[in-house]
């Protein structure tokens, strides 16, 4: 997107990234390295804890 604010984010081996679905992203291909992708809804309870659910 022309004129829009970008961030490459290169994780390395263990690492996990959450990304907010509302947001425009992009995600480059893994180069022939093993990738796994999740979906799942995350929130934050009243004390403080994360929380998922599918």
């Amino acid at each position: 997107m022309r004129g829009a604010e970008s961030l490459e984010i290169t994780p390395r081996v263990g690492e996990a990234l959450l990304i907010d679905p509302r947001y425009f992203h992009a995600v480059r291909r893994s180069g022939g390295a093993r990738r796994v992708a999740l979906g799942f809804a995350v929130g934050l309870a009243s004390s403080g804890q994360l929380v998922t659910w599918a």
